[in-house]
């Protein structure tokens, strides 16, 4: 071990995972993903230098260092919250505001876990929600933090790489009792597809597979994801979310596993924001939480 320089939330994802006994409960309870805190839980691994845990069938089980590590880390965790609560009782922080841009497919999909990080970190702060799939200006506040599917080239913003983000096929169980499961793509053809502008993607995807699909393979229409997702949930057909946020949604199931999209999410903000700022603040601690990767120069 070599002068580990701990992050709390290092600890704070052992502590989780050590709890809950996997990563898919972990990060159903806590608004985190299952990379994340896998990552998390490798990372801390390395500084100690030591194994916290073996798989054992679907659980992950604390190994004998592990399991001895836990108890102070426990402390940790209760020394930290404590810290908070104390100066929360004896500080008036005054209320901020941080205004934040998204697509509308991102806001259904991997925002939420996203969003309830903030406000779990970040109690004082009143989050203001864009959902827009139009170009945003920060430079003239439009929003104070954005995020996009691409990284910008401008040398006056700052790109962080937050999630790569999975789109996978879901559809319902009535649906699917109705009109049976696609065993490949092709099967696809015959069934109800719900997408839209924002679909292109996928019907890219597919193309480039060789399956010829273009526009018109969606029998509904919806440039609204929200409500296209809406749709999908309600039986009317197949549709396409974030896997994540699919796979935590009730009377849904994946279809056709072995195909899905990869999107980048890029956090973006003035290259001018102060670190010290609400939105500052909020920026550094995705970008960090995350594991940023910083734009390509």
């Amino acid at each position: 071990m070599r002068n580990p320089k701990f992050n709390l939330s290092l600890i704070k994802s052992f502590c989780d995972v050590a709890t809950f006994g996997s990563l898919s409960k972990a990060a159903e309870r806590t608004c985190m993903s299952e990379a994340t805190l896998s990552r998390h839980i490798k990372s801390l691994e390395e500084q100690l230098g030591l194994p916290l845990f073996e798989r054992a069938s679907n659980k992950l089980v604390l190994t004998e260092e592990g399991a001895h590590l836990r108890e102070y880390a426990n402390r940790i965790m209760d020394a930290a919250n404590r810290f908070n609560f104390e100066a929360s009782c004896h500080v008036q922080t005054p209320r901020e505001t941080v205004r934040m841009a998204v697509s509308e497919g991102f806001s259904v999909g991997a925002f939420p876990p996203i969003l309830c990080l903030c406000r779990e970190l970040f109690p004082n702060t009143t989050i203001e929600i864009l959902v827009t799939d139009d170009a945003v200006d920060v430079h003239r506040g439009d929003a104070d933090l954005v995020f996009n599917t691409f990284c910008p080239l401008d040398t006056s913003l700052q790109s962080n790489l937050v999630i790569e983000n999975e789109v996978g096929a879901f559809a319902s169980f009535d649906y699917l009792r109705r009109h049976g499961e696609p065993q490949n793509a092709l099967d696809l053809k015959r069934h109800t597809l719900i997408g839209g502008l924002h679909s292109r993607e996928i019907v890219r995807a597919f193309d480039s597979l060789g399956y010829g699909f273009g526009d018109a393979a969606f029998r509904i229409r919806c440039d609204n994801r929200a409500l296209a997702w809406l749709f999908v949930r309600s039986g009317l057909g197949i549709g396409f979310i974030n896997i994540d946020a699919g796979d935590s949604a009730p009377n849904v199931k994946r279809i056709l596993s072995e195909y899905s999209v990869r999107k980048e999410i890029w956090l973006t903000a003035s290259a001018s924001l102060s670190p010290d700022s609400p939105a500052g603040r909020i920026f550094g601690h995705l970008s960090d939480t995350f594991g940023p990767q910083s734009k390509p120069s």
